[in-house]
């Protein structure tokens, strides 16, 4: 039989490593992680492009590979010849810099919209809002600061009945 004396007692646990975090918190948490998350890599993304230059070379051949016909054969030719890293899709240190600030602006709208979609219970975006609010007031101004006429078939509204 064998001895347990090797081992050390048993002692209950003191700290604990988690606690209960009601809704809210959790959210907060998960927000301020990703504004972090997102500070870094984007500081990472303008120290370090080059860091960057397989996924923009890779945006370049498809944006290559969608275009004309001549350049979709070219594009897919040097794909198929010299994989995905070839002459056809190079940048310069100019061009990927500024490709990886529309790519930096893109991951922020994406990240924005995100946002939005989390903090509204309907399913509506605060840019489709404004531009609804811009046609109505054009509308409004169109028609002399009157409510948009009624649909073609409807009845006139009855004229307002003279003064007694």
């Amino acid at each position: 039989m064998e001895s347990m004396e090797e081992f050390d007692r048993e002692c209950p646990m003191v700290k604990s490593f988690c606690q209960l975090l009601s809704t809210q918190e959790f959210e907060q948490q998960g927000a301020s992680y990703t504004q972090r998350a997102l500070a870094e890599l984007f500081s990472t993304m303008e120290r370090q492009p080059e860091l960057c230059e397989r996924v923009i070379r890779k945006r370049k051949q498809a944006e290559l590979e969608c275009g004309r016909l001549g350049g979709v054969i070219k594009a897919k030719f040097f794909s198929a010849v010299e994989g995905q890293m070839n002459r056809c899709n190079t940048v310069d240190a100019k061009e990927l810099r500024e490709r990886v600030g529309q790519l930096r602006q893109e991951m922020e709208k994406v990240h924005r919209y995100a946002q939005e979609a989390k903090s509204d219970n309907k399913r509506s975006s605060k840019r489709l809002e404004e531009r609804r609010h811009r046609n109505l007031l054009g509308v409004l101004t169109e028609g002399g600061a009157s409510l948009p006429s009624s649909p073609a078939g409807a009845p006139p509204a009855a004229p307002p009945p003279p003064p007694p």
